[in-house]
């Protein structure tokens, strides 16, 4: 009998190409059903049952070039490549295609017709061979290559000529004008494509013009197409007015692609023109506005017909005079207007989009000032959670089966904390798994920071400006929103610590980090207060999951004498979950808490600490209003160095109560409950770690660990690791 335990893997294969669907179950990690085909045997799953194996492959490339100078003013070059591409190096199945070979030749010649050589004739040359079976390491051609030519990506591969040829006249600075045929053909009448382009350029006085007309006309064994791109850009500047220039660009790509005399949908048409007016480049104080309309066009009936109409408001500009004031700013506005809905997917909507950043620095940096507000839009891609066992020592979630199903699902996955490290079950990590499907949203980022120190100007004064030179201020917050495109409202675009529950609901995505501290510092004192919030929000596949985290606190430090000092912690946290994915986690947790600590150093070796922890917490989501009342007593003995050998020693009791009047005061198996009791169990828990550190070498650290734990009734856990760590 096989006894072997498999693993299968599934691939993404398409709409309708397989015999596997996507589970909508809430459960850790990907299930896959299957699913029977129609009636007419047509498939009607996304995924098909294994992986393709990625073969060991090997790829060469070897040049050599050569560059001769004919004349003064000509000269010629080649180069000659082979490559050689094995796709699988384990079999010599198809190795007579692995070489292929690719050769460049050309020349330029310029004839100067003035003896000042104000006045230039430039004539040039260049072919192109690629063998079919030619690969090359990096891409060399240019970006738009596919693009230029109009080429298909079922194209079938096969042995390429380029050719080009083209002229140019120059008029010193002044003027140039030049024309380029250009040819592409894959054999075996695959694809011929033929392009022109003429270019050119005119600056004389305060005028300035520039302009380029491409047209391609292409075939393959499938279509014939027509690609016509003109643009221009004219501009006049006026000396009188400081250099403000006032100008008008256009441009156009009428894109037509015929199939038998009918036309693609992948053709393609539109006509840009833009009117602009601004300081030059040069000044330090500069700005811009532009007006931006554009028409496009859609295939119906074998003809384009007007699509949508966009009109763009542009102002960007810096002032940058003064380095202890600047502002930058590029701001815009859009309007889209469909004219047929029939014809695209898109909505008529409106859209700011910009960016400002703002410095100031006031007395010697007393005072520093940093603000950046952008505005954006795109789509965010929804996505799922995944749990994954890890080592240990790089695990941050735990897995508490909260209903009791011995089922892994989604929703019982706690974030690991010092009290339950040690736990068999704390081996995950949680893992973001991307989705094919997608919001569209409109984005607003602020960020802030501000920094206020008196001692940079106060630093040598006595008595009460002194006293203010010990204190100093620190905040920083960083806000970033995604709102769904069709329900953004102005409200959205301001930077604000929490929306309304009616704005709030149509913010997909949220990060928010926000933190506010006001230091003292003296000989012997060092207090800080500060105030802080943490909001995350991600949308998920099956809804938004978010978690927030208000705080406030003082922290104080105080040397008692050479060897003692004193520590006092002291704050108030409020925790919200609230999750749309999975509402079972949902909870909204009060937390007060004191801790004082008492630590003796008598020497840089040896450190020992007593710690006394209050926490009080309530949940008032929970019927019953659940609280807990936590008391922890903790000491922790350090002896050593870190260049050598430390060892640490700490050992914690920690007593628990807790109340529900729904439930005669037993924990429910929620996510709420675990968070209240930290992990632990009501009434005493005792928790022991013994670590032993030893520097092998430099670059090379070995660690023992030991803990043990006991919580309740329940039995004494005992766990012991050993690891090796390569810092290099």
């Amino acid at each position: 009998r096989d006894s072997a335990n498999y693993a299968p893997s599934f691939r993404w294969v398409g709409n309708n190409q397989g015999d596997y669907l996507l589970s909508t179950k809430k459960i850790n990690g990907r299930i896959y059903e299957w699913v029977a085909p129609d009636s007419l045997g047509n498939q009607q799953g996304n995924y098909a049952l294994g992986e393709l194996l990625i073969t060991p492959q090997k790829r060469q490339l070897a040049t050599v070039g050569v560059d001769y100078q004919l004349h003064k003013n000509t000269a010629i070059h080649a180069e000659l490549a082979i490559s050689n591409k094995d796709v699988n190096t384990f079999s010599d199945i198809g190795d007579k295609d692995d070489a292929g070979f690719a050769a460049n030749i050309g020349f330029q010649s310029t004839l100067h017709l003035s003896k000042k050589k104000q006045q230039q004739f430039t004539a040039y040359a260049n072919y192109e061979w690629v063998q079919k079976s030619f690969t090359f390491l990096q891409p060399y051609r240019p970006v738009e290559f596919t693009r230029d030519w109009n080429l298909n990506q079922t194209i079938q591969a096969s042995s390429e000529h380029i050719g080009k040829a083209g002229i140019r006249f120059q008029q010193g600075s002044i003027a140039n004008i030049g024309y380029q045929f250009s040819t592409f053909l894959k054999e075996n009448n695959i694809y011929t494509g033929y392009l022109h382009s003429i270019n050119g350029s005119y600056q004389r006085n305060e005028w300035k013009a520039l302009f380029n007309v491409r047209y391609l006309s292409a075939k393959d064994s499938l279509t014939n197409s027509q690609f016509l791109r003109p643009n221009f850009d004219i501009a006049k500047s006026f000396k009188r007015l400081k250099g403000w220039t006032i100008g008008i660009k256009g441009e156009q790509e009428y894109n037509q692609i015929t199939r038998e005399a009918t036309l693609s949908p992948q053709s393609f048409y539109y006509n840009q023109l833009e009117t602009y007016i601004g300081t030059p480049d040069s000044s330090l104080n500069k700005w811009q506005f532009h007006y931006i309309k554009r028409w496009d066009y859609a295939t119906e009936n074998n003809q384009f017909k007007g699509n949508t109409i966009g009109n763009t408001f542009g102002f960007n500009g810096e002032l940058s005079k003064n380095i202890r004031h600047q502002l930058r700013w590029n701001l815009s506005y859009r309007t889209l207007t469909v004219l047929d809905t029939t014809l695209t997917t898109l909505r008529s909507n409106n859209a700011l989009l910009g960016t400002l950043t703002h410095n100031l620095s006031i007395k010697k940096g007393f005072i520093r000032l940093f603000n950046e507000y952008q505005l954006g839009s795109g789509q965010r891609q929804k996505t799922e959670y995944f749990y994954n066992q890890v080592r240990p020592d790089q695990a941050s979630y735990i897995w508490i089966d909260h209903n009791e199903n011995g089922e892994q699902d989604l929703d019982e996955f706690e974030l690991i904390n010092d009290n339950n490290r040690a736990d068999p079950n704390a081996i995950y990590a949680r893992f973001i798994l991307p989705t094919n499907e997608y919001e569209r949203t409109n984005t607003m980022q602020f960020n802030q920071n501000i920094n206020i120190n008196p001692k940079v100007i106060w630093f040598d004064k006595q008595g009460f400006k002194n006293l203010i030179s010990q204190f100093s201020l620190q905040s920083n917050w960083l806000l970033r929103r995604e709102i769904l495109a069709d329900e953004t409202v102005f409200a959205h675009y301001l930077p604000s610590f929490n929306l309304a529950e009616d704005k709030d609901a149509v913010v997909v995505v949220e990060n928010q980090n926000l933190r506010n501290t006001l230091y003292f510092k003296q000989s012997k004192w060092n207090v800080d207060a500060y105030t802080s919030q943490n909001t995350r929000k991600t949308l998920l596949i099956n809804g938004t999951d978010k978690l927030s985290k208000n705080e406030q606190g003082l922290n104080m430090r105080y040397q008692l004498h050479k060897k003692f000092s004193m520590q006092l912690k002291s704050s108030f946290t409020n925790t919200i979950n609230a999750s749309e994915a999975f509402p079972n986690r949902n909870y909204n947790i009060d937390t007060w808490q004191f801790t004082p600590s008492l630590t003796f150093h008598p020497n840089k070796k040896l450190q020992c600490t007593a710690t006394y922890e209050y926490k009080n917490n309530k949940n008032s989501l929970a019927d019953g209003l659940e609280s807990s009342l936590n008391n922890r007593l903790m000491s922790e003995f350090r002896y050593g160095s870190a260049i050598k050998n430390a060892i640490t020693a700490r050992f914690s009791f920690v007593n628990i109560s807790y109340t529900n009047s729904l439930t005669n005061d037993i924990p429910t198996l929620t996510s709420s409950s675990y968070r209240l009791l930290e992990g632990l169990q009501v009434g005493r828990n005792y928790l022991w770690t013994l670590t032993f550190d030893t520097r092998l070498s430099r670059n090379l650290l070995m660690r023992f660990t030991y803990d043990g734990r006991k919580t309740a009734d329940n039995p004494t856990n005992h766990t012991g690791r050993a690891s090796i760590q390569a810092n290099f």
